[in-house]
Order: C-alpha cells, then structure tokens, then sequence
C-alpha cells in the first residue's frame, strides 16, 4: 500500500471541512466522503480497499462514539486505521473513543502537519500489519498444504507396503510349487520399493516448492549437456521396458539452472517412458523459436485424452490413462515440471499430434550466440 494510493473515507457532515479535507489531502490520497454514519457503514461493507477512516464530528444520525463502535464491531482493530477529530467532548469523549476502537484522537483546532503526521503513522501500522497477515496467511497455507501432502504420501504408500509384506511373507513361507517364484518375488519388492522411493521423491519435491526453499542459480546452460545427461539416467530403464531412447537434433543455449533443468527434463523422460508402450520410440530434441530454447521430448505412444488436457498439469491432476508397466503415479510430476520451470522463468507446453503421441516442450531465454562456447568444448 502506497501512500500516494491509500484510500481514505472522510465523514463529515461539514461543506467548509469537506472543502478544508480536500485541500489538504487530495494530492496524496484517494478520498471520499459521506455526511452520515449510516452511509459510512454501507460503504464500508461495500468497499474493500479502504485504508484509513477519518471521522470529524458527529454526524446528524448517529452519535460518533456509537460509529466508532459500529465500525469497529464490522472492521477488527489494525485492519482499518481509525481517526477521530474532536472539538469539544473533551478528555472523558477521547478516553472512551479510545475504549470504543478509535486508533487516535486529534483535538481542534488542528494543522495540516498534525493530521498528515497521524495519517501517516497509522498507515504505515497498517502497512505493517498486512505484511504480517500476509505472512501468516502463507505460512497456514503451507501447513495445510504440508498436511495434504503427508495424508496423500500416506495413502499412496499404503498400497505397494501391503504388497510387499505379501511378498515377504510368501518368501519366509518357503513353499515354492515354481523355483521361478523366488525370483518373481524378489522381482516384485524391487519394483514396489522403486514405485515407493519415487512417490516420496515427488512428495519431497512438492513439499519444497510449496515451501519456496528451493534456490534458482540462472546460468547459461548447454542443452547438449542437459539432453546427454538424462539420457544417460534413464538408458537402462528405457531398455528395460524395451522402449527406444534416441536423441534427435540438439543445440542452443539458454539460461537456466541446469540441476533444475535437468530435473524438469527428467520427470518429462520418465514420464514418457512410463506411460509408452514397449517397442515404442522416446525421442530427446532441441528447437530454437522467438528468444526460447526448446528441450522437445516426444513419444509415438497412445496420447493423452481430450478430457484429460486441462487437467495436465495440475496438482495431483491424475489421468484416466496408467503405467505400462506397473509404475506409480501420484498426479504431481507435470505439476513439478511446471512450477521448477516457470520458477526458471520458462514455460511449458504440450502437443498432440494427429499421428498419435504426445509432445512435452520446456522452454527457456536464449543467451545469444554462444557458438564459441560450443566449440571450446
């Protein structure tokens, strides 16, 4: 709130003090006056942007202490500063002003430089008791965001737990109709605590952005680099569902910061993989457009539903569509993807060509040519 902005509600029944108000106040302050303490609370019911009210005697319908306490039943004491001019009440109206919920008192008569200097007090009490709010308002925002988050992580747990005391418990049971069925069991634990580190990665990740605690470094980052490294992470995972990992075009520089990066990129490519076919393509692939760099990853899989679209990434948006191959999904890793990139000052789309599958782009500033660079490595 900004001085030269502030809203002030001025009652008074006065034209010479209406007119001595104006004078005095209009080059700093948005004003607006009402002659009767009625009209006074409509409007203030009615307007959320007033910062200060300024009450100069009694109006003709209401006594002013009887306003000061209306006001102050309506409008909690530091949401909405309050002065009081007094004329002749004398000490024992401004002591019960005070009682009432009066923030200050001003005895006439009175200089312009009395009343800027509490309007301006005062203002800047409220300035400080919005900040704080503010705060408070965030902060219990997080904590009942923290709380979902934990309740979700639970509930998502609770599933690949219970299968893996089914599997431990038909490995201490010993009775193996199939030698196979050792190894199938072990297969089985391997991948659920897999799915089990995964959901709580994402949750801890979630748990991070929402907290703010994540530091961005922007830095010019090689989107070669970027795109070998998390080729490199999910090869074998790729093989292993028998999924073709293949890097197309790369080049470009954009500024960023490359762990984040990479992490973004990262939930993209185990998304894709997740969600492909076996036998299937995942292709990694760079595109340079109107001052952005482009980190394309692209799929020939069954795409995503038109009813599933708006939901992409959203907050625990989970899809009709599942795994291919068993995987978790919590409805958060798009979400992630979206808010490190944003938070890098980048943007996220996604494609669906006619051909089938789905395109995943992330975008970052450009940083020139930095061709040089290039061939220094």
């Amino acid at each position: 709130m900004d001085a030269k902005i502030a809203n002030l509600l001025v009652v008074s029944s006065s034209a010479e003090e209406t007119r001595r108000f104006t004078e005095y106040l209009r080059d700093d302050f948005d004003l607006a006056f009402v002659s009767r303490g009625a009209e006074a609370l409509v409007y203030l019911d009615g307007a959320t942007d007033i910062d200060l009210v300024l009450l100069a005697g009694s109006p003709p319908d209401i006594g002013v202490l009887e306003l000061v306490g209306a006001i102050r039943d309506r409008h909690f004491a530091g949401g909405l500063p309050l002065i009081m001019l007094e004329s002749d009440g004398g000490p024992e109206e401004v002591e019960l002003a005070f009682q009432k919920g009066a923030d200050n008192c001003l005895m006439r008569p009175f200089t312009e430089t009395a009343l800027r200097a509490r309007i301006d007090a005062l203002l800047e009490v409220k300035r400080s008791f919005d900040r704080a709010r503010a705060k408070y308002a965030e902060l219990e925002e997080t904590d009942l965001q923290r709380l979902q988050i934990s309740r979700m992580a639970s509930h998502d747990l609770q599933s690949p737990l219970n299968n893996i005391r089914l599997a431990v418990k038909g490995l201490q049971s010993g009775d193996f109709s199939d030698p196979n069925d050792v190894n199938r069991s072990l297969e089985t634990i391997r991948v659920l605590a897999e799915n089990m580190g995964e959901i709580m990665s994402n949750y801890l990740d979630v748990m991070e952005l929402s907290s703010r605690q994540h530091c961005i470094q922007l830095k010019p980052v090689n989107l070669r680099d970027a795109i070998v490294n998390v080729s490199s992470q999910y090869e074998l995972a790729a093989r292993q569902k028998d999924i073709r990992l293949r890097t197309g075009s790369v080049e470009g520089w954009v500024m960023a910061d490359a762990a984040r990066l990479v992490q973004a990129l990262g939930n993209l490519v185990d998304n894709a993989l997740k969600y492909s076919p076996p036998g299937s393509t995942v292709s990694l692939a760079t595109h340079i457009e109107s001052g952005l760099g482009w980190l394309i990853i692209a799929d020939d899989g069954p795409g995503i539903p038109p009813a599933d679209r708006s939901r992409l990434f959203q907050e625990f948006g989970k899809l009709s569509t599942y795994p291919t191959g068993g995987e978790s999904r919590t409805g958060l890793g798009l979400w992630i993807v979206k808010h490190l990139v944003e938070a890098q000052g980048g943007q996220v789309r996604a494609d669906f060509p006619a051909s089938g599958g789905s395109h995943f782009r992330i975008g970052f500033p450009t940083v020139g040519d930095l061709s040089g660079l290039d061939a220094q490595r």
